[in-house]
């Protein structure tokens, strides 16, 4: 090789390594945990026990569907009673809208009172009956039961089962602080998941959704939120994340 081939080659290094340095400084690699969006302890607001537990541990329901139902003998009786009660007031405001000339006009508006009371009386009383039956916030799995059939919840403070919903996760990973001035809401990011199992590897794009507003202050570390595509079923809370996000070229 001669001396002006190996200066070239030299030069050549040198170019290719600043290349891969500018390249890197526009990435940011940092470890997070997966986490669910949405994600709830549901508890009782009443001390009552429990009759029934409609859901397993792992179970996917609809927002709505009833998860666990407590006592409520009294609030079912209350419910049929005051039912029966409005079907006659019902009853009786439709024969007297019939013959309205046989009755005065105080008359007919004491029937229809009857009506108002009945109609709210039952709001009131199906509340009550609805304060008896746990149901999903929203569509999710449940994740954990905590009580059997038979057991008394404190009200407001026994947790009964923890739900969260698979189809909103997102990854909260910690940033040099350095890069915070280069971080932005939009940036694309790339998630290896859980990258040491080989078996559960997951590799997913996704985006910055939120950058926290503080820093911590012992890691000098910043936090950010990264949206995971609900594109693999592996991918599941608590995992752990490796995030590289592109970052806006550096200004000087």
């Amino acid at each position: 090789m001669t001396h002006r081939q190996a200066l070239l080659t030299v030069a050549a290094i040198i170019v290719f390594s600043m290349d891969v340095e500018a390249a890197e400084s526009n990435l940011v690699v940092g470890e997070g945990v997966i986490r669910a969006e949405e994600k709830v302890q549901i508890k009782s607001k009443l001390p009552w026990p429990i009759r029934r537990i409609l859901v397993q541990e792992g179970n996917t329901v609809r927002k709505g569907n009833l998860l666990i139902e407590l006592v409520n003998d009294v609030q079912r009786a209350m419910v049929a009673e005051l039912e029966l009660q409005l079907e006659v007031a019902k009853r009786e405001l439709e024969r007297n809208l019939k013959v309205p000339d046989l009755l005065t006009e105080k008359e007919l508006e004491l029937s229809r009172d009857a009506v108002r009371r009945g109609q709210a009386q039952l709001a009131t009383a199906q509340a009550a009956l609805e304060e008896t039956l746990i149901r999903a916030p929203f569509d999710g799995v449940v994740s954990r039961l905590y009580l059997r059939t038979g057991d008394t919840p404190q009200a407001a403070e026994t947790v009964l089962l923890d739900f969260l919903s698979l189809d909103k996760l997102y990854a909260e990973v910690a940033l040099p602080l350095s890069y915070l001035p280069r971080v932005r809401k939009g940036m694309v990011a790339r998630l290896d998941v859980e990258g040491e199992h080989a078996s559960i590897k997951t590799t997913l794009t996704g985006n910055v959704l939120y950058v926290y507003p503080e820093v911590d202050f012992t890691t000098r570390m910043f936090r950010a939120m990264v949206a995971v595509p609900r594109k693999a079923s592996l991918v599941l809370p608590g995992m752990l994340v490796k995030v590289q996000v592109n970052l806006l070229p550096e200004t000087r």
